[in-house]
């Protein structure tokens, strides 16, 4: 059995990396076809993270020598291949950061998404399962249902600290109550990377996401440039203690507040972390926005996930008001790609 603190980081020596969207151009912005997903910037950044840190010997876990993609458009063997490799570059950083498991000779790590019923943890948790074949260590995927569920996360993260395993991925849907939990699986010797989301901590070995504040922006600039800068315009957010989603949500208001003639007629609205609640929460913010002949009283609308956006899209095409209105929304999924191929969505 190792020392309870044989792997704790000195204080304050995490590691972020983010990826400047507006270099790699992650959104779909003005796009209407498929370019990287948000998983490949993280494989992108996991990249970095491992030629800084760890001994280039390391990677002969790798099928073949890391490449950096910045700035790629798309990645020349596809989305699918590349996102397996992210989980196979972010676990090997976390491989090469902690040793057997207590009670096991061999290495596991968990994998614990925010949930696992939105398009992009299906894609990380393929990634997972590649991941445990290319490393030869023994993965486990745990997850909350539903990105909402603070409870259901925390008690993952506690029980496979009970169980010893050998490292944690884990994508904090609240940025506030995962600290505890994450602080005592550091405190037991087990090394935590963090994902997507940001916490109130630096009680883990590295940070790895996509600079959603500057994705925040290019939506909000992207709305004023469909807008010619003049309009009235409405913001569904996600939902409270989500850090990545109220980094977008922030770096939308505070770009379009650089347009002098664009007026915000709503932010404080949440649709959740379901579509179904995503939807009526739509529906609640549009009903009253709608004149008599049916027609909107605004220009244009902000979502800043999954959720929330296919959620509007789905109101407006029930209220047959698709097309009507600039919609710019944040990632991505077949139906979003769709809407946006249809032109109910201006850009993701």
């Amino acid at each position: 059995m190792r020392p309870a603190q044989e792997n704790k980081p000195a204080p304050n020596t995490a590691t972020t990396l983010t990826i400047n969207k507006t270099q790699t151009k992650g959104l779909y912005v003005g796009l209407k076809e498929h370019t990287l997903s948000f998983g490949a910037f993280v494989a992108e950044a996991c990249m970095l993270r491992m030629m800084e840190t760890y001994d280039p010997t390391l990677r002969k876990h790798l099928q073949s020598p890391p490449v950096l993609y910045l700035g790629a458009l798309s990645h020349p063997r596809g989305d699918s291949r590349f996102m397996r490799r992210l989980l196979l570059l972010l676990l090997l950083c976390l491989f090469v950061s902690c040793g057997e498991s207590e009670n096991s000779d061999r290495t596991t790590i968990v994998v614990i998404p925010k949930g696992t019923t939105h398009e992009f943890w299906k894609s990380i948790h393929a990634g997972a399962q590649r991941a445990a074949i290319d490393l030869d260590v023994d993965i486990i995927w745990k997850g909350p249902l539903k990105e909402d569920d603070r409870e259901a996360q925390i008690a993952v993260v506690e029980n496979f600290i009970s169980r010893g395993v050998s490292g944690i991925v884990l994508a904090p849907l609240d940025d506030a109550a995962l600290r505890v939990p994450v602080m005592n699986a550091t405190r037991s010797g087990i090394p935590v990377i963090i994902i997507d989301s940001g916490l109130q901590s630096d009680d883990y070995i590295s940070f790895i996401a996509t600079d959603n504040y500057q994705g925040g922006r290019m939506a909000g600039l992207e709305m004023a440039r469909r807008l010619d800068g003049k309009g009235r315009v409405v913001m569904l957010r996600y939902q409270e203690g989500s850090a990545s989603t109220m980094k977008r949500e922030q770096g939308f208001l505070d770009a379009i507040r650089e347009v002098g003639d664009i007026v915000l007629v709503s932010d404080n609205q949440h649709g959740g972390a379901t579509t179904e609640s995503a939807y009526q929460a739509s529906e609640n913010l549009l009903a009253p926005l709608q004149d008599e002949d049916g027609s909107l009283t605004i220009d244009g609308i902000f979502c800043p996930n999954e959720s929330t956006t296919f959620g509007m899209l789905r109101a407006l095409q029930d209220r047959q008001l698709n097309g009507q209105v600039r919609f710019v929304g944040f990632d991505s999924s077949a139906k979003l790609v769709e809407g946006l191929a249809a032109g109910d969505l201006d850009a993701l």
